[in-house]
């Protein structure tokens, strides 16, 4: 992913910076995303929604959270947030009678889980 700067004063609306910026990696099927401001103290923000048929919660977060990152990039935007969607989870499952033919302790397992934040 490469990383564009723009000049907010060569665009007539934020859409026209959203369409530059990320219509052209979003798969045909996604609508265009909807773009509102809204400004609180004059400190201008937007919200973006994506949505697309086809598309799973977790695949619609990825794209998200890499369209946060690249957002947290641009020079003077102060946060990002996604909200909605499935965070990523990893679930894992312990057979008491596996664990106790290898004798492992499950505590062991859950902090070596916490400690490679998972």
């Amino acid at each position: 992913m490469h990383i564009r700067t723009v000049n907010m004063d060569d665009f007539d609306n934020e859409l026209d910076i959203i369409n530059m910026l990320f219509v052209e990696r979003m798969p045909p099927v996604f609508s265009m995303p909807l773009v509102k401001t809204v400004t609180i103290d004059d400190v201008p923000f937007f919200t973006l929604t994506l949505t697309g048929p086809g598309y799973d919660h977790a695949a619609l977060r990825a794209l998200a959270d890499e369209l946060r990152v690249a957002l947290e990039a641009v020079p003077e935007v102060r946060d990002v947030s996604v909200i909605g969607g499935y965070a990523r989870e990893i679930r894992v499952e312990l057979s008491p009678e596996r664990m106790a033919a290898y004798g492992v302790d499950p505590t062991i397992i859950a902090e070596r889980l916490r400690l490679a934040n998972l």
